[in-house]
């Protein structure tokens, strides 16, 4: 009871009844968050099957809720409704390659319960079990430190006919099976998974004796389901509600629209920027195009207000991708539109305050532009941002807004002044407090700091919050003795009620 108590309280959005009511779900359905972890049999891809689609099909039909979570995205399966599925499956990689990223990976997405599957690409030649068990305890070790609320389910590894290569699996599967047995606690539990049993290579993979087909696929996200079934919080009564919720916050969540903020190359881009770079835990540095993800909620449950992302970084990379995807999942249910921008960088930048600011200023005007069609009240945009981002929403909102009616450009002629901002962990970037034109003019705030911060002064924000009541503007400061930089950050941040607490202040300010 007790560790159901604590998943609840880890997974679980701190929504009131009444609002959960107001999105058609029963007390404390919000979705339990599965990190699936692997290798190609997790990651899927073309000519095999994966079984992350037929578990959450499973799961969803039983009215568990649950989403996934992860990095990356994988197309789905020909005919899956669910779309493209989060994940940390990483083709052709061994378990060594995994311990080596995990703490990063989790750490952006620090999931309830991992889902490990992996095993393959060593050579039975190399005795190679000793390693793996060592490098799949350092994993759990390291996922417990993170999390220590958080659940393994450690899969025993599909039998393969591409042989004499994997014909350590067996020896690999028993050794998984004392792991298990040796770190499962009541409060830390080590499931094992048997994949093994039961799954015959000849008939359940596909032509190169390794990858599931359909079939195989299924087998394993039965074995899953069954593990998952003892873990997972009773599925709730509302089954139809908590079906069609998380399905349609993934197929949001998953897919967004992309679009560039500029029609052509954004103001003062260097002439030749380099690729962009894609960095570990979905981060990516060297931005020289910017971008805003749309995440929309479904129509019925538009609630006219919109919320544009903005990651942290240093203004040197972003987490843009897997911070908008976790913050969609979070309001999308409540039927906010969610908007992910991502800003220009430094480099290929040369003066990025200059350029971060023009994009926000450019994502304002957008979204304010397009309201009607996407269900916004143009006087109900918000800006949340994280460290630098709240850092680039704290400029935005202390700058005049260059609005232009009569502008050539159409979208000059909208306002990029936000009307309410959220800052959580405001970077100040050598900026003094008393600099900055905190008048009468700036939007209502809402302001999130840990007092153990150490790499933004908590100081900073308590100044903030002061300069906006001398204004005379409405704002709302929340200090948290514990939590650290990323307190607040996606997908389960330590601060786990700040995200209720800031819908409830939403809802309450009045329309400007």
């Amino acid at each position: 009871m007790n560790r159901l108590r604590r998943l609840l309280a880890f997974a679980c959005l701190a929504l009131t009844a009444m609002q959960q009511a107001a999105i058609g779900m029963t007390p404390a359905a919000a979705p339990v968050t599965l990190l699936p972890l692997g290798d190609s049999i997790t990651e899927g891809g073309g000519g095999f099957y994966v079984y992350r689609y037929p578990l959450m099909e499973k799961l969803l039909g039983a009215g568990y809720s649950v989403a996934y979570v992860g990095s990356k995205t994988t197309q789905p399966v020909a005919g899956s409704p669910l779309g493209p599925l989060p994940h940390e499956g990483y083709a052709g990689q061994n378990i060594a390659f995994l311990r080596a990223r995990f703490e990063a990976l989790y750490r952006q997405n620090p999931a309830a319960i991992i889902l490990l599957h992996a095993g393959h690409n060593q050579f039975a030649d190399q005795k190679p079990v000793p390693g793996m068990l060592k490098d799949t305890r350092a994993i759990i070790v390291t996922a417990r430190a993170i999390n220590p609320s958080v659940t393994i389910l450690l899969g025993q590894v599909i039998p393969s006919g591409k042989l004499p290569k994997y014909s350590y699996i067996p020896e690999y599967n028993q050794a998984l099976a004392s792991l298990a047995a040796e770190l499962n606690t009541p409060d830390q539990p080590v499931i094992l998974v048997d994949h093994a049993t039961g799954f015959d290579w000849k008939t359940d993979t596909i032509g190169d004796h390794v990858h599931p087909n359909a079939q195989g696929a299924a087998r394993m996200a039965d074995r899953w389901f069954e593990a998952l079934k003892k873990v997972l919080p009773p599925p709730a009564k509302k089954q139809a509600a908590v079906v069609s919720t998380p399905v349609l916050a993934m197929k949001t969540t998953s897919a967004p629209l992309s679009l560039r903020l500029w029609p052509g190359d954004a103001p003062g881009a260097p002439a030749n920027p380099g690729p962009e770079v894609a960095e570990a835990a979905g981060r990516v540095s060297n931005v020289s195009v910017p971008m805003l993800d749309v995440y929309l909620p479904p129509p019925d449950q538009a609630n006219g207000t919109a919320l544009i992302i903005c990651s942290g970084g240093g203004y040197t990379r972003l987490a843009s991708g897997p911070l908008g995807r976790d913050a969609a999942a979070r309001f999308n249910p409540q039927g906010y539109a969610v908007f992910s921008l991502k800003y220009r960088v430094r480099p290929p930048s040369t003066d990025v305050l200059r350029d971060a600011l023009a994009d926000a200023r450019q994502a304002v005007r957008l979204v304010r532009s397009r309201s009607a069609e996407w269900r916004i009240a143009p006087d109900r945009i918000a800006m949340v941002g994280f460290s630098a981002g709240a850092n680039l929403i704290l400029n935005l909102a202390t700058s005049p807004d260059e609005a232009d009616p009569a502008s050539p450009d159409p979208l000059a002629r909208w306002s990029s002044r936000p009307n309410f901002i959220g800052l959580a962990a405001t970077w100040p970037n050598n900026q003094k407090v008393a600099a900055l034109a905190i008048d009468e003019k700036v939007p209502p705030a809402f302001i999130l700091h840990t007092k153990d911060d150490s790499t933004a002064p908590f100081h900073f924000s308590e100044e903030l919050a002061e300069a906006w009541r001398r204004a005379g503007v409405p704002v709302a400061f929340q200090p948290y003795e514990k939590g650290g930089h990323m307190a607040f950050n996606f997908p389960i941040p330590p601060a786990t009620d700040w995200t209720a607490a800031f819908v409830e202040w939403l809802q309450h300010l009045p329309r400007q």
